[in-house]
C-alpha cells in the first residue's frame, strides 16, 4: 500500500483541547492497494510541525559514522536515549531533530490508542531500556 495523494491545506482535526505550541496537522489521504483504492478505512497524514535540538549526546549511548567529503555525522542506532535539561512542557508533540524521534504527550499517546489506531507502539520511556 501507498499513499498516493494528500488531499488539501487545512488541517482536519487536532488530537488535544490542550495548548499546543504549534499543533500537528491531519490531512486526508487516498491509499491506492494493488491498483485501488482503498475504502474500507479512512487515514491521514499527521504533520510534526516542532523539532527540538535537544539529543543530549554526552548521556546517550549511540553508533553513529561520519561521512569523510562533508564532515557530517549520522547516528545509526541508539541504546541508550537521554534529552537535554530543555523545558519541553509547551510541546505535546515534538521531534527530536538530530536524531527524527517522536515524543508524544502520554494524553495524545492514550487518544491514539483508545481510537484502535494500528501500525504504532507508544513505548514508556521507563521501560526503554
Amino acid at each position: 500500500a501507498f499513499i498516493n495523494k494528500v488531499c488539501g491545506p487545512q488541517p482536519l482535526y487536532s488530537l488535544s483541547r490542550r495548548p499546543f505550541c504549534h499543533p500537528p496537522r491531519f490531512f486526508p489521504v487516498t491509499v491506492i492497494y494493488e491498483g485501488e483504492e482503498y475504502l474500507e478505512k479512512s487515514y491521514f497524514l499527521m504533520h510534526i510541525l516542532d523539532e527540538l535540538d535537544c539529543f543530549d549526546f554526552e548521556n546517550s549511548e549511540y553508533k553513529s559514522h561520519q561521512i569523510q567529503s562533508s564532515g557530517a555525522r549520522y547516528i545509526d542506532s541508539i541504546r541508550k536515549f537521554s534529552l537535554l535539561p530543555v523545558d519541553t512542557s509547551k510541546y505535546k508533540v515534538f521531534i527530536v531533530g538530530e536524531v527524527g524521534f517522536l515524543i508524544i504527550d502520554r494524553f495524545i499517546a492514550d487518544k491514539i490508542t483508545e481510537a484502535g489506531a494500528t501500525g504504532v507502539k507508544f513505548i514508556d520511556p521507563s521501560e526503554a531500556y
